[in-house]
């Protein structure tokens, strides 16, 4: 009796697994692009954000989804959407901060002048 509810526990979910990988990545991305924005105008870049928003979403992948093979297949390309969004979002604020421009403003209204950026 112990022993199959040990194995129902640990039973692979991999969609709860994808939402929290996503919400990692996005968490990740909101933290680290804020974090990148806000010190982009002394010319330094956080080298490590990436590992980290990657790590992040790894862990909560395999955290929540168990051992669920498509999980880690989706987790790369969800880490380097979750890199991307923090790069775009870095550069916003930087952008928002350097104008009169909302931070919202800028990568909404003027996506065209954060993306050449």
């Amino acid at each position: 009796m112990i022993a199959s509810a040990a194995s129902a526990a640990q039973a692979p979910r991999p969609a709860h697994g994808l939402a929290a990988g996503i919400a990692a990545a996005l968490l990740g991305a909101l933290v680290f692009g804020f974090i990148q924005g806000k010190i982009g105008h002394r010319g330094q870049e956080v080298g490590y954000w990436a590992l980290c928003i990657g790590l992040l979403t790894g862990a909560a992948l395999g955290k929540l989804g168990g051992r669920a093979p498509l999980l880690a297949l989706i987790g790369i390309p969800l880490a380097v959407v979750g890199v991307s969004v923090a790069q775009l979002l870095g550069v916003a604020v930087l952008m928002g901060d350097e104008s009169s421009w909302p931070t919202t403003d800028t990568l909404i209204g003027h996506f065209g002048l954060v993306r050449d950026h």
